[in-house]
């Protein structure tokens, strides 16, 4: 660490009264002037862009981008304690003449105009809500007037905006973005949509810290329950004191540090506990700016629950049920409550109406969560872990994960859900292949993300052909051994969550979840997203249930060659057909509405 940081670090010690209090303990923290503060002289300045409605109609339409500009502007200005902060949305009409339409030209217009009020010591944000893709090597922001036929020429390169704020000559800046929102169209699995906006993509370039709300490969969600985008939500939340009092030191000051783990931890937490995937991550390109101030913020902290006082739970108790897929030793505001088991639920009861804080200390790090318990009521937490073994690898928009290797087994790259309807359109569509199965017995519009069945062996074999011509990558359909060994084997596991069977882990002929297709008596197989708890550690889903996957390994008798299908599925309920280990054999050309396929990428 550089001593200009350490020295950094002591001042911020000296000045937090809550620093000197022993965790579990409340302190009152005072608002304090960030400016006062060494390393954070000179003034702060924020463009935030926010955007819902696309002038394009190709273009979905967002519903909380603009919310998420506006309260961002008012979280800095309130607890950043910012100079001056410039909001563009699509709450002004496209004929005002402030400059404030979300336009390309407008956000430039702002962008140069801000620029000649910098000094070396100030600090910049930009942050943008909205849509953002990726165009060959480029990744563009959706200006509210872009079209979806030219992104590369009615957006903005991100790249640009990188470029601006290191020419700005400002040593302090940090790029927000949240921008990989959803679907950029109703064609899900084509043309744009098939990369996303990813940090890996601009990872050097020379700015103090760039967030964004996902990792390549994933979505980034909208909160029904906040009308907020998911990250910013916790953005907000981190901004105005929960990065600090949660997972910093309490000293009312709210770092990058702190709020880069904070978002990461809370953000992924809350979708998991959602069956969604969304993983923010932030790259630091400079020690020295990494833990500058961001925010502050006052008022009584309780130390064990991680809380600021103030906010009505109601008179009583409820109950909190927590969820595993590791084993791990629980603590409930900072006490041991015992150890908790994977794929098992650990129940707390008679719990105080109010905040509370939870933790699972476990071989693969540590989990943190906040837990509102209203009176009454039961509070749901779910920690789900998967291990990042090496970033995720995205062709033709299909994510694959990592699996590393152990004994025999080599290690190899399995996509991280079934192969969907959408992309297997594409591949007909593409190649002119003539498939043996009716595949698209069921595919309707805005279909593309159910999985696809009703393919024989030789169709997933085609797609595999179809897509390693395409990337240059050796795909096939994954072996016995493979498969066995990612859906649970390499973890020593009966099922991806544990060794317990649990008909409502998965999507079964047991349960009755929502989002299905409606292939018979209003039954039939989820999005390949909806994955419940069927998921591994090493973050694939549905390998337990949803629909049967083909396997590459072939077998020989009565003179007929047969295929393996591995996994259980929407049309079955047995334990024992759910399982890792489980296979059943079917001639080559069998096709049925349970059964499709996923690949593996062999190195």
């Amino acid at each position: 660490m550089k001593a200009w940081l350490a020295a950094l670090l002591f001042s911020l010690a000296v000045l937090s009264p809550a620093l000197a209090q022993s965790r579990g303990g409340g302190a009152d923290l005072m608002l304090q002037t960030i400016s006062a503060i060494p390393g954070n002289e000179g003034k702060r300045y924020a463009i935030c862009i926010g955007i819902n409605d696309y002038e394009d109609r190709e273009i979905v339409d967002l519903n909380a981008a603009k919310n998420d500009a506006i309260a961002l502007a008012n979280a800095l200005t309130e607890a950043g304690q910012f100079d001056q902060v410039v909001v563009l949305t699509d709450d002004v009409s496209s004929r005002d003449q402030t400059g404030r339409y979300p336009s390309k030209r407008n956000i430039r217009e702002q962008l140069d105009r801000i620029e000649i009020l910098f000094n070396p010591n100030d600090l910049v944000v930009v942050s943008f809500a909205g849509h953002g893709v990726m165009k060959g090597e480029d990744g563009y922001l959706l200006p509210i007037d872009a079209y979806y036929s030219d992104v590369g020429g009615t957006s903005l390169r991100v790249k640009d905006i990188l470029d601006w704020l290191e020419h700005t000559g400002v040593r302090k800046s940090l790029l927000l973005l949240d921008a990989c929102r959803e679907n950029l169209t109703e064609e899900i699995s084509r043309g744009l949509s098939r990369k996303r906006l990813g940090p890996e993509d601009y990872q050097f370039a020379n700015v103090s810290a760039v967030f964004y709300s996902t990792r390549a490969g994933l979505l980034s969600y909208e909160d029904v329950n906040s009308d907020h985008g998911v990250f910013t939500r916790f953005l907000l939340e981190g901004i105005r004191g929960k990065a600090d009092y949660q997972y910093g030191n309490s000293d009312g000051i709210v770092s990058f540090r702190e709020l880069a783990s904070f978002l990461e931890e809370a953000v992924t937490n809350y979708a998991y506990n959602r069956n969604w995937r969304q993983k923010p991550e932030a790259i630091f390109t400079g020690e020295t700016f990494a833990d500058l101030a961001l925010s502050t913020y006052g008022g009584r902290i309780d130390g064990s629950a991680k809380a600021l006082a103030g906010k009505n739970f109601g008179s009583g108790e409820g109950t909190i049920n927590l969820y595993s897929n590791v084993d791990g030793e629980v603590l409930l505001d900072d006490k041991p409550k015992g150890r908790i088991t994977a794929g098992e639920v650990l129940t707390f009861k008679r719990v105080p109406a109010g905040p509370h804080f939870l933790e699972i200390d476990h071989k693969y790090g540590r989990y943190r969560n906040e837990a509102e318990v209203y009176a009454g009521k039961v509070t749901e937490l779910a920690n789900k872990v998967v291990l990042e073994e090496q970033d995720i690898r995205t062709y033709e928009g299909i994510n694959f994960m990592y699996v590393s290797g152990q004994g025999g087994t080599a290690g190899f790259w399995m996509s991280e859900t079934e192969i969907s309807l959408g992309h297997f359109a594409l591949f007909v569509e593409d190649s002119g292949y003539r498939p043996e199965g009716v595949w698209d017995k069921h595919f309707k519009t805005n279909f593309d993300y159910f999985p696809v069945t009703n393919v024989s062996k030789k169709d997933a074999e085609s797609f595999a052909a179809w897509l390693a011509g395409l990337t240059g990558k050796d795909i096939a359909l994954p072996t016995q051994q493979q498969w066995e060994y990612a859906a649970g084997k390499k973890y020593g596991r009966i099922y991806p969550w544990g060794n317990t069977w649990h008909a409502d882990y998965c999507h079964s002929l047991a349960g009755s979840p929502r989002g299905m297709l409606p292939v018979t008596g209003g039954r039939g197989p989820v999005q390949v997203f909806d994955f419940f708890n069927d998921i591994t550690l090493n973050g694939i889903t549905g390998m337990a249930g949803n629909v049967r996957e083909w396997l590459q390994d072939d077998q020989k008798a009565g003179g007929r060659t047969f295929g393996l299908i591995a996994g259980g599925g929407w049309t079955e309920s047995k334990s024992t057909y759910f399982a890792a280990d489980y296979s059943t054999q079917k001639p080559v050309t069998y096709t049925e509405d349970g059964v499709g396929f996923r690949l593996v990428i062999r190195e």
